[in-house]
């Protein structure tokens, strides 16, 4: 796959380390890799509003695809975790997706 190629492109490996640290300085409480079937459940849940937690498409990159989950429900207040699959395991039509710049988790 070659990013040249892409109408809008993925987010650089940087450009995850970079928002994987600012998490990291705001209480995030870890890097989780998911299953396919866990990832896309989680992602379902950005078109929800809630009150006590969120969900939000971070970004790609090449090879995989980022989530950052937000819950208060923490028992020493809000955290933050970022959820993340290879894109290998993702559904070709999901992974078509984020390759042109979308996503199909729009609000």
């Amino acid at each position: 796959m070659n990013v040249k190629h892409m109408k809008r492109p993925l987010l650089s490996l940087h450009g995850v380390a970079l928002t994987g640290w600012l998490l990291g300085m705001t209480g995030c409480s870890g890097l989780e890799q998911m299953s396919a079937d866990e990832f896309l459940a989680q992602a379902e849940q950005i078109a929800e509003l809630h009150s006590v937690h969120s969900t939000r498409f971070i970004g790609a990159t090449e090879t995989a695809a980022y989530l950052e989950y937000w819950t208060a429900k923490a028992p020493s207040g809000s955290r933050k975790k970022v959820f993340w699959i290879p894109l290998s395991e993702l559904p070709a039509d999901v992974v078509a997706q984020l390759e042109s710049g979308s996503h199909p988790w729009q609000r």
